[in-house]
């Protein structure tokens, strides 16, 4: 029975809408108007809240003698019990009949199946909004948030527990979701990065506290603490879109002229009106993050990797930002998957290599030469012609020729570079990637380390529990992925299921 088929009565002459109506009348001869307003919204939730009272009370029902559990054991009416339901108008009773007898091990509340109520007082509804607020941000303001605009007190404990069963639904999700199946590009990128998070001390080792492991750190930071990594991977299609080695120094060095940006945009234009994807190098893009350890976050992504593409025939490459645990353990992974001839290429994220250019470029000639910049245009525009080995052999020289003009930073600047490409090379064929339209950046596991982890989970003062930030990555990912109504829809099935046997 849904609430238009139940017939509401609030009362007639002294009914809340009349109340409500004489208060205004009182109101709009003097106050101001945003007392007003208040007063209007604070009668309106006790308006709601009498209405799904008054529904609630229309499925009461005289109880029967006997009833029935999941065991289909017969089970004698015992008493009627009255329980609390906390929904976003305020917290109405419900009166259910109770159905037990001695031996067994649970008893009956044929009443609570029927409108599929939660295991706890919190509704479904308050559920939702208040996961909203906690997934976006700090705790404390969620409450507050939800205190201020529904008049509905929850306490801290309650909002971690509605947390830790909303996210423990995720990866059954993701394990029998299949999407975009007809719109998917032919050929697959993944991509993976790490992102420490600030844990609390308890989460330390207790059997191997010298050894913990170390987190990847950014560039300058010096942060203090216990800190975890979240293996953050990333998974999406695209459609090859050959390139030239010129038309990505360009677009890297930013000399495309204003001419150059307006034809582009108008191919942006005229391709929406086409129906095309404008964005052929990134379609349905999925993000996770996860604090259980390289292993399986690559088990992880491998599967959806699967169900993305069941028969197993579209080529697949690897974007890394150049860290070797990373490449190895994925290389450990797709041998188990017996992928070999699947994985195409591992591409190294141009940027990083940039960065690393720019580095021996400033050890050479400072920061503000501008020989600099044209040394470092030159050495780019090689890199990508695919001449990383005359880029190597180029700095060897110089490191043998003017050592002795060179500082002892300087010379361990470029002895760090040359490691790093020649290292590298071997994920640096950037002339054969863009002819055949492969992307070569990570830009999509930057902004995923960003927005799904650092942006919610390494604010100031924040420190967490494997478990606590887990649950709040989970559906962080499930956000940024456009799933969240498919998810919270899936959830509360699932609950009810569980609860009750069946589907809502």
């Amino acid at each position: 029975m849904g609430l238009h088929q139940a017939e509401l009565k609030i009362g007639s002459s002294d009914s809340l809408i009349d109340t409500l109506l004489k208060r205004m009348n009182v109101y709009s001869k003097r106050g101001a108007l945003h007392t007003t307003e208040d007063d209007i919204y604070t009668q309106m939730l006790e308006l709601g809240r009498k209405a799904l009272q008054t529904y609630v009370d229309s499925l009461e029902e005289e109880p029967e003698d006997m009833t029935t559990n999941a065991r289909d054991e017969d089970l004698p009416y015992k008493k009627t019990v009255e329980r609390e339901y906390l929904s976003l108008f305020g917290p109405i009773k419900i009166k259910r009949a109770y159905y037990w007898k001695t031996g067994c091990e649970s008893g009956a509340y044929p009443l609570d199946q029927e409108p599929a109520l939660p295991e706890g007082k919190f509704s479904y509804s308050l559920q939702n909004t208040l996961l909203k607020l906690m997934v976006s941000g700090p705790y404390s303001e969620a409450l507050d948030t939800v205190h201020r605009i529904f008049k509905v007190q929850v306490w801290p404990q309650a909002a971690q527990a509605i947390l830790e069963r909303a996210a423990s639904y995720v990866d059954s999700f993701y394990k029998g979701i299949k999407k975009h199946s007809e719109t998917e590009g032919p050929i697959i990128a993944v991509t993976m990065d790490c992102k420490g998070i600030p844990m609390v001390p308890a989460e330390r080792s207790p059997d191997k506290p010298e050894k913990q492991q170390k987190v990847r750190r950014e560039k300058g930071d010096k942060r203090k603490g216990l800190r975890r990594d979240a293996v953050v991977t990333s998974h999406f299609t695209f459609e090859p879109e050959a390139r030239t080695p010129q038309d990505l120094f360009k677009a890297l060095m930013r000399q495309y002229s204003s001419e150059e940006k307006e034809q582009y945009k108008e191919k942006q234009k005229k391709e929406k009106l086409q129906g095309k994807n404008p964005n052929r190098l990134l379609i349905n893009k999925q993000v996770h993050a996860s604090m259980d350890g390289k292993e399986n976050a690559f088990a992880r992504l491998a599967d959806q990797v699967l169900l993305r593409n069941s028969v197993q025939d579209k080529k697949i490459i690897v974007l890394i930002d150049g860290a070797s645990s990373l490449e190895q353990r994925f290389r450990e992974e797709a041998k188990k998957r017996k992928w070999k001839k699947r994985i195409d290429a591992y591409i190294l994220d141009i940027f990083h290599a940039a960065e690393y250019l720019w580095e021996g470029g400033a050890a050479l000639y400072g920061e503000k030469n501008p020989q600099r910049k044209v040394w470092v245009e030159k050495k780019l525009l090689d890199i990508l012609e695919g001449k990383v080995g005359h880029v190597i052999g180029a700095l060897r020289q110089i490191l043998k020729k003017d050592k002795r003009d060179l500082s002892k930073s300087a010379e361990n600047t470029l002895n760090r570079v040359i490691t790093y490409f020649d290292n590298h090379k071997h994920m640096m064929r950037y002339k054969e990637y863009l002819t055949k339209g492969y992307p070569i950046g990570t830009g999509v596991i930057e902004g995923a380390c960003g927005c799904l982890v650092k942006d919610r989970t390494d604010r100031s003062g924040m420190k967490w529990t494997h478990e606590g930030v887990q649950d709040i990555l989970n559906l962080r990912a499930v956000n940024q992925n456009g799933d969240r109504d498919k998810y919270f829809s899936y959830y509360v099935d699932m609950e009810t299921q569980r609860l009750y046997g069946s589907s809502s």
